[in-house]
């Protein structure tokens, strides 16, 4: 699957086992050579000891982005690891930032770099957007992640989003047709290699019709 895309940046999700997660950095690089930039998503799994022994062997491995370590409710603990190694991390809030008000406590604690926006998280394009210009405003990172079941009429909903927030630093999704064994929409959106959506700059090719006979199924 990774074999078909020329992708130049890749999230990771971390395994409890840090061999693990060092063999697949490695398997990443060998598929896209070794300037391929990889962002390890951590699922609130860390604890500090977790941070403390992993982030040096990581880092000598130029792992240097890490999303959401610590549970939604360690800001603090967010907090200090991020000022501790401020001129070399990248932490990214994602389940910590959930609706506007978490953006604005996560901004003013300095408890992060960025933020892994979601339209299913946030509840829409125009919610996603507020907290994306709130990003920006204050020089925060923001990238458009997906959850993995995500079909094409949400990826539509993605691209319009893309297309108002031009500054967001990457942008998952659209690959419905990889990951589902059925889309409930008609057409499913195919991006190519190299991640480009055919029609995509007319919103009117953007919409799909539901197929409610799919959709009814489940």
């Amino acid at each position: 699957l990774l074999q078909k895309f020329s992708f130049t940046r890749v999230k990771l999700k971390a395994d409890k086992n840090l061999q693990k997660t060092l063999m697949n950095i490695q398997i990443l690089r060998e598929i896209y050579g070794s300037d391929i930039d990889i962002q390890l998503d951590l699922d609130s799994s860390w604890d500090s000891s977790d941070a403390l022994e992993q982030i040096p062997i990581l880092m000598e491995e130029g792992i240097f982005q890490y999303e959401q370590p610590f549970g939604t409710d360690q800001d603090l603990r967010m907090q200090k690891l991020q000022r501790h190694n401020e001129d070399k991390l990248i932490i990214i809030a994602d389940e910590s930032v959930r609706r506007y008000k978490d953006a604005v406590r996560l901004i003013k604690t300095e408890a992060c770099k960025g933020f892994n926006l979601k339209l299913s998280k946030h509840g829409g394009v125009f919610q996603s957007l507020a907290i994306y210009k709130l990003a920006h405003k204050y020089g925060m990172r923001c990238e458009l992640g997906v959850y993995p079941g995500e079909t094409s009429l949400l990826a539509r909903a993605g691209i319009l989003l893309s297309g108002l927030a031009p500054a967001l630093h990457s942008r998952e999704g659209a690959i419905a047709h990889e990951l589902l064994s059925m889309d409930i929409c008609h057409a499913s959106l195919k991006p190519d290699a190299k991640g480009q959506v055919e029609g995509y700059q007319h919103i009117n090719k953007l919409c799909s019709k539901v197929d409610t006979l799919r959709l009814d199924k489940y």
